[in-house]
């Protein structure tokens, strides 16, 4: 038709009949926003007032086509504006399950942006009792755990959790094998503990619970992952493990007495998730290695009660800071420099080999807890021949790391580190065999250049007892324009108010 039109002499738009129905765009969106709007109000105001089952199923499919028709977050605003959610609430206890299953589905959909609106709706007086009701309805209880997970990211909730049960609940559904709920548990959880102190010491009490059940749901993870429906079903247990030990570090530190029931059983229990093999699963074998440098702090005698499992516990520690580079690292590293600065394992080279990997971790906590490590190798290299030989060996790698990290001294997230780096610097300068490397790798100027700036009392007297150290080198006093620059620095700093600063300077 298009072809023909050309011939008789005239152009002819086969779009141009749907411009003279509608108008312009704007007007044809504006008339459907308005057209959606009223279904919205109408379908509101079914499920509100109508005592029909039936009337208030289709006004919630009607709300559901819209959903799929249009912008979620749109129609979200509308059940906001309308005031439908008090509506929705309310339906939770219907005695029909398609309705109940729909009102909780839209609940969950709004959750996400609209957590303070449901929270003003008291949802959780009606959510936590539904969570025990529903614990045999999967579908019905993973929607009801996600819309909980989204309001407790508000910290005003916390309160009202601890008052309504709801830890106590939230705590016996992890004895179910419904994988899915353990892992929004174990969220949910989570967000109480790093928000509220009460809710936190509430869950510390019950922080063995945990630990087990992430032993036992190593036994319901398929070894082949060729089925697809398997290797979702693995992903989520791998998750749901992963969340619960963050979870158990929250609530577990080594500045804090262990809770009652933290016993060997516990022990036992990190040692087997320390030694999972395989798998992409480093993040449970890290941190639950963490959890045994906070349960050696808190003078648990761990090496005693393994007795001849220790060996094997030290070398999959070993292992994982060695071979993992994560945000995890920190768990194994800070486990190893503990136990080796403690005397629980020798200081021999595969500890010093781990030590010197941690260093050039992404993780800037290992980073920390390693030069912690290498300090104290330090300190033993000044009377021990063999710590010394084994130190020199890593030596060179070691002080390029360090300097590396060093650059980033003012970043925010060294602050934590950038004083025990410094101890290392300052540890490895005390011991006269290794002077002249640390001058040859541009140490003295670096610390010149700290003390220039520095912002935190120990790092400038670490700077300051580091440049000390190394005056006393014949290296450096045969080579007297190696500290030129620094020189003035020192100068400087004579006159410093921080008293070791100023007597290293002078």
């Amino acid at each position: 038709v298009f072809e023909e039109s050309h011939s008789y002499g005239f152009e002819w738009d086969p779009f141009q009949e749907d411009e003279d129905d509608y108008g312009n765009d704007d007007e044809y969106y504006e008339d459907r926003e308005v057209e959606r709007r009223e279904l919205m109000r109408e379908f509101l105001q079914d499920l509100g007032t109508s005592e029909d089952t039936e009337t208030q199923r289709q006004a919630l499919q009607g709300i559901f086509n819209l959903i799929h028709a249009d912008n979620a977050t749109y129609i979200s605003e509308c059940i906001v504006e309308f005031d439908g959610v008090p509506d929705l609430i309310n339906c939770l206890s219907h005695s029909d399950n398609d309705i109940k299953a729909s009102c909780i589905e839209l609940l969950a959909l709004l959750s996400a942006g609209y957590s303070d609106t449901l929270l003003d709706c008291d949802i959780l007086c009606t959510l936590v009792p539904k969570l025990q009701e529903w614990s045999t309805e999967a579908s019905l209880l993973n929607r009801a755990l996600l819309c909980l997970f989204h309001v407790t990211k508000m910290e005003c909730s916390a309160e009202q959790c601890i008052e309504l049960g709801a830890i106590e609940v939230l705590q016996s559904l992890l004895h179910s094998d419904m994988f899915e709920a353990i892992l929004c548990v174990g969220k949910i959880l989570c967000n109480l503990s790093s928000s509220n102190a009460d809710a936190k010491a509430l869950i510390r009490q019950d922080a063995h619970t945990f630990i087990a059940k992430i032993r036992l749901l190593q036994a319901h993870l398929s070894g082949k992952n060729k089925n697809k429906a398997k290797k979702q079903r693995n992903n989520i247990i791998i998750q749901a493990q992963k969340t619960l030990a963050r979870l158990v570090t929250i609530v577990i530190t080594k500045d804090e007495p262990l809770p009652p029931k933290f016993n060997g059983a516990v022990v036992d229990d990190l040692y087997s998730l320390v030694s999972l093999k395989g798998g992409n699963n480093t993040e449970v074998p890290c941190l639950a290695a963490y959890l045994l440098e906070a349960v050696s702090h808190n003078k648990v005698d761990v090496k005693g009660h393994l007795g001849d499992k220790w060996a094997d516990l030290v070398a999959a520690v070993v292992y994982l800071v060695q071979h993992t580079n994560t945000n995890r690292t920190h768990g194994p590293t800070a486990a190893l420099a503990y136990w080796v600065t403690h005397g629980l394992t020798p200081p021999d080279r595969s500890v010093t080999k781990a030590l010197a990997a941690a260093l050039r971790s992404q993780d800037i906590s290992a980073v920390m807890y390693a030069s912690e490590g290498f300090s104290y190798l330090a300190s033993l290299a000044s009377t021990d021949e063999e710590v010394c030989k084994t130190v020199t060996s890593f030596l060179d790698p070691v002080l390029k790391q360090l300097l590396h990290h060093l650059r980033f001294e003012m970043a925010p997230s060294y602050t934590h580190a950038i004083p025990s780096i410094m101890g290392c610097f300052h540890a490895l300068a005390g011991v006269v065999p290794f002077r002249t490397q640390l001058i040859k790798s541009g140490v003295f100027e670096a610390m010149g250049s700290v003390l220039e700036s520095y912002t935190n009392p120990k790092v400038g007297e670490y700077a300051a007892g580091t440049m000390d150290e190394l005056s006393q080198a014949p290296m450096l006093q045969e080579n007297q324009g190696l500290y030129f620059d620094p020189l003035k620095i020192i100068m400087e700093h004579l006159l410093s108010k921080d008293a070791e600063v100023h007597r290293h300077c002078l």
